[in-house]
């Protein structure tokens, strides 16, 4: 059985990087690719159901950055943050980050989350994944009936997201794992994430999210810490991008969600 989770830890405030114009706009007039831009768009473009962006950031940081304290949650230099958002929106696929520091990376994946026009959770599910932590906050909703309820919602996205959230979960699930040393717990990225994979759709800043954000972020905590059960093994859902195509994708969504 799975207990209903408590709060132990809290992350410090961070710098929180705003990059307007370059994330709507590049100069002369040409259009995003990546930032800003409809989710379902990118997928389809890059036939992808994880973007491009989210594959190669992902990979990186499982290479070098989960030992890092503070991954995720510590502030990268602006001007390179901002650099590797306009080498995204130029040719995404063409990014190599080899040389790229993990902060650096965490940021900008942190930011291109952000800046989708709708979150990765979507509008319509908002009420839902708030409800769910509510109840699970005050004791009414733990255990296998918690667990269901979570899947019920995960398989009601458009399967790019549910295949997106999938390996984004699967991701902090690693980074969790290694919080003796990176101090990022699943409790500490459900409050860097929280808001930004759920937002109503009045916005961030509006009033019904920032009374929300204790239940944004154990939705987020709870996706995080019970990945596996969610959505699967962590193998169905690989973050290499040559290994997520369509096709093979959409074969792993059959057995993974409970209708």
């Amino acid at each position: 059985k799975v207990a209903a989770m408590k709060r132990t830890a809290t992350v410090p405030d961070t710098e929180t990087l705003d990059l307007p114009g370059m994330l709507l706009l590049h100069r002369g007039g040409r259009r995003n690719t990546t930032f800003g831009v409809d989710f379902q768009e990118q997928v389809d473009k890059f036939r992808t159901k994880v973007p491009p962006i989210v594959s190669k950031c992902l990979s990186e940081i499982d290479k070098r950055g989960v030992m890092i304290k503070g991954i995720y949650r510590v502030s990268g230099v602006k001007s390179k943050v901002e650099h590797l958002c306009q080498r995204f929106d130029i040719d995404p696929e063409a990014v190599d980050l080899e040389d790229v520091h993990p902060n650096i990376i965490s940021n900008v994946l942190k930011l291109y989350l952000r800046q989708l026009p709708e979150p990765l959770l979507t509008f319509r599910l908002y009420s839902d994944f708030i409800h769910a932590a509510k109840e699970n906050m005050s004791g009414q909703l733990f255990g296998e009936n918690l667990l269901e309820q979570l899947k019920r919602l995960i398989s009601r996205l458009p399967s790019s997201n549910l295949c997106t959230c999938a390996v984004l979960m699967h991701h902090l699930h690693r980074v969790a794992s290694h919080s003796e040393f990176n101090q990022m717990s699943a409790s500490n990225l459900g409050i860097v994430f929280g808001p930004t994979l759920l937002r109503p759709l009045e916005g961030s800043t509006s009033l019904a999210s920032l009374v929300d954000t204790p239940h944004q972020t154990r939705a987020i905590e709870l996706l995080i810490t019970h990945a596996h059960i969610l959505f699967g093994p962590s193998e169905n859902f690989p973050v290499t991008p040559s290994q997520t195509p369509v096709e093979q994708l959409n074969q792993t969504l059959g057995g993974v969600i409970i209708p």
